[in-house]
């Protein structure tokens, strides 16, 4: 008699009786592989109460096959989520490294691609100056040949050009002076100010353990730990550096007091140097619109006087005026830099360095103007 033996296997587990052997398949089973050892005893007697409680207190503690297995595939799900979490995060990281190189990349194209009046605040003068001279040769080419210097038969009047024309003059001249200052203060400090001297102040409060913790964070957990503790660029410097608790205390006690110090002196040049272009400009508006009224609307001058004039010599001829009209003059200037006596840095320099350190010469150009030439001695302002 033939038996389906996988069958057989699911009826034994639903009926794990030994008796099935002495009901006539005992052969059968045997032939098929099985052995009566397979089944578990079957006991006849009857079991007392004490063995009836504490089989079922077993069988309760015991888990069954099926919490077993549903615990072992809760792991593998666990285990397959954490993994798939694990790849995309380091996917996503891999991405932002990508994309941090090609914005870096694409940044210096970019840099080097713009037009040198935006890279170069020198140039940048120079070229607003070229278009104010050239504003200057297209006023006077409304009432006179560029080439010959006479005037054009069908000229404008001087009035007319006054009112259409010479504004865009003044504009151009003010975009020059705003471009001049605002290279001087974006140079100020030789290369590139600091970002964070905009947090700068005369004493640095963040403790050492804040910048210890805020270096212990991930990229994406900064922003909001610096939120939280109320933390600036200042601060991200700090922590960039890595220091230990002595170079923090040097850091705080030392080099960021001498370095607001230095900032309060660039703040007063600032500021010396935006009174000096109000100046400048209050000037210019003056001259602008005293000397064209009267030239151009009283009357008081015919066109051909003013156009036969010194004026039309500026449009081909622009002289530096440094020293012929302001008697400003330039000389070579050594200054000393006394580093040990310095309030601040004076103690860590002699700490830190030799002798031959304590005193540094630099060399500047020093810039007077010159108010007592006919005595034979200069009297003037430094810059």
């Amino acid at each position: 008699m033939f038996f389906d033996r996988q069958a057989l296997e699911q009826e034994l587990d639903h009926n794990p009786f030994r008796e099935i052997f002495d009901n006539g398949f005992g052969k059968e089973l045997e032939a098929e592989g099985y052995s009566k050892e397979i089944f578990p005893e079957i006991s006849h007697e009857p079991k007392s109460q004490e063995e009836e409680k504490s089989k079922e207190s077993q069988s309760s503690n015991q888990p069954t096959q099926d919490q077993e297995t549903k615990k072992l595939k809760s792991k593998l799900r666990s285990r397959k989520a954490r993994k798939r979490k694990k790849e995309y995060l380091e996917e996503l990281e891999a991405r932002v490294k990508h994309l941090e190189k090609e914005n870096i990349r694409l940044f210096n194209i970019v840099n080097q691609t713009k037009p040198k009046i935006e890279r170069e605040p020198y140039i940048e003068s120079k070229t607003t100056l070229t278009d104010f001279d050239k504003e200057v040769r297209k006023l006077w080419s409304n009432v006179i040949d560029l080439e010959t210097l006479d005037k054009k038969e069908a000229a404008m009047s001087i009035a007319d050009i006054w009112d259409n024309e010479c504004w865009k003059l003044l504009e151009k001249h003010k975009s020059f002076i705003d471009s001049v200052i605002k290279m001087l203060i974006n140079n100020i400090h030789g290369n590139s100010t600091p970002p964070y001297w905009k947090d700068l102040t005369e004493e640095y409060t963040t403790d050492y353990n804040i910048i210890k913790k805020l270096n212990s964070r991930t990229k994406y957990q900064i922003p909001e730990f610096m939120e939280t503790h109320e933390l600036n660029e200042l601060d991200l410097f700090v922590a960039s550096l890595n220091p230990t608790k002595n170079q923090f205390n040097f850091l705080k006690n030392v080099l960021l007091k001498k370095e607001y110090e230095v900032k309060t002196k660039c703040q007063e040049a600032i500021k010396k140097l935006l009174d000096a272009k109000t100046l400048i400009q209050e000037s210019y508006g003056e001259q602008f619109l005293c000397g064209g009224l009267f030239l151009a609307k009283s009357g008081i001058f015919q066109d051909e006087q003013v156009i036969n004039s010194k004026l039309k010599e500026s449009i081909f001829k622009r002289e530096d005026n440094i020293e012929q009209i302001w008697k400003i003059k330039s000389e070579p200037y050594t200054l000393t830099y006394k580093l040990s006596r310095d309030k601040i840095i004076g103690r860590a320099i002699k700490q830190h360095f030799s002798k031959d350190m304590y005193n540094i010469d630099l060399e500047f150009s020093k810039f007077y103007i010159d108010v007592a030439q006919h005595q034979g001695k200069a009297i003037g302002i430094e810059g």
